[in-house]
């Protein structure tokens, strides 16, 4: 039978006896929220790990960096902030292998807006773990082979025109 641990609120209040698979999102969510453009994502992903939003063809993090270094010159702010999350754990409980699932809710800031408006976008995520050993990276003795992202990105690229035009303008 598998084993399937479930947390409600902020991943910051996460009970100290939680399962591996949400202590892991609870150490990558500031990683992933990272402004810094050297992005240490790569620490918490498998050499092969590809991400795929929106079922998209997946992609390695040699093309997501790119969408993370613009990300840090483009916005004062960007969180997630968990509502649900859910540590699935392998079906064969043998390999200690995990899917965490998360419905969470992203805030995006941009520093040219004079308004700080801040765009909030209802996120979906799948992160498909594997153990790993402590010394090749990872968090909770796991690191990520895939991670889905399902969201409706309009909000943000209808705020960034917005305020793209209005810097225009003056």
């Amino acid at each position: 039978m598998t084993n399937t641990t479930f947390h409600t609120g902020p991943i910051a209040k996460l009970q100290d006896d939680a399962s591996p698979g949400l202590r892991f999102l609870q150490e990558y969510t500031p990683t992933l929220d990272s402004l810094s453009p050297e992005s240490p994502l790569p620490k918490f992903l498998s050499p092969t790990a590809v991400f795929v939003m929106n079922g998209a063809a997946p992609m390695p993090f040699a093309e997501v960096q790119k969408m993370f270094e613009m990300r840090s010159q483009m916005l004062k702010d960007f969180h997630h902030d968990v509502t649900r999350a859910w540590d699935i754990e392998a079906s064969d409980g043998k390999n200690g292998a995990r899917t965490v699932m998360v419905d969470w809710k992203s805030t995006t800031i941009f520093k040219q807006d004079a308004e700080s408006k801040a765009v909030e976008v209802s996120e979906f995520g799948v992160i498909h773990l594997e153990p790993c050993d402590p010394s090749s990276g990872g968090s909770q003795g796991l690191r990520a082979t895939k991670l889905e992202t399902w969201m409706d990105i309009t909000p943000v690229k209808d705020r960034m025109t917005e305020v793209l035009t209005a810097n225009q303008e003056t």
